[in-house]
């Protein structure tokens, strides 16, 4: 035996920054899929990004950081079988430098904000708005380029309205600031339907 043989890990070991990413189907236009391991801030909205451009939806879902880099998540997504990603393209999405150009217009119907002390003073951000694909690909890009990145989030659809929650943090596992809420205050005024 080589040495080189001898300091082999077995294929079966986990270590815990490994990504793991399961799919299962739930009928011919639906699937469920898990995310867990180590991502960097902005992998949700890489995946929402990539998943738009491929024209599949996430329609509701869970994720959690539950130590710092390391999270949870489940999602149910709207695609067939033949848009499904294999789990390989699914961590290239999450793990890509550069987030894939995909533009789409949102419309919020509502949305509020508060600082929430039981999550350490995350800012608090529940958005109701006119569902779409892309709808939480724009949300999140928006959110990043004031450097808001969501801990944890709940998406949920129904009857063709999207109904978010998202904890987030500045840069640097940072409270965001009073600034930074006025800021995206102004930008999410900006996209709520009057009338």
């Amino acid at each position: 035996m080589t040495p080189s043989e001898n300091r082999r890990v077995p294929t079966t070991a986990r270590h815990a920054d490994e990504l793991v990413v399961a799919w299962e189907r739930k009928g011919t236009d639906r699937a469920k899929l898990r995310v867990s391991g180590s991502m960097r801030p902005g992998w949700c909205g890489k995946l929402a990004t990539g998943f738009a451009s491929r024209g599949i939806a996430i329609s509701s879902g869970r994720a959690s950081s539950v130590a710092a880099g390391s999270w949870r998540a489940l999602f149910e997504v709207a695609c067939s079988a033949e848009q499904e990603p294999a789990a390989a393209e699914v961590r290239r999405i999450i793990q890509a430098k550069n987030q894939p150009v995909f533009a789409t217009p949102i419309v919020l119907i509502d949305y509020s904000m508060r600082k929430s002390e039981s999550r350490g003073g995350c800012l608090e951000l529940v958005v109701d708005g006119e569902d779409g694909v892309g709808f939480l690909a724009a949300l999140l890009r928006r959110l990043a380029f004031l450097s808001l990145f969501p801990v944890e989030l709940r998406l949920e659809t129904r009857s063709d309205r999207v109904h978010d929650r998202l904890w987030l943090r500045s840069t640097g596992n940072r409270v965001p600031n009073s600034n930074t809420a006025d800021a995206l205050a102004a930008r999410l005024d900006a996209l709520v339907r009057r009338g």
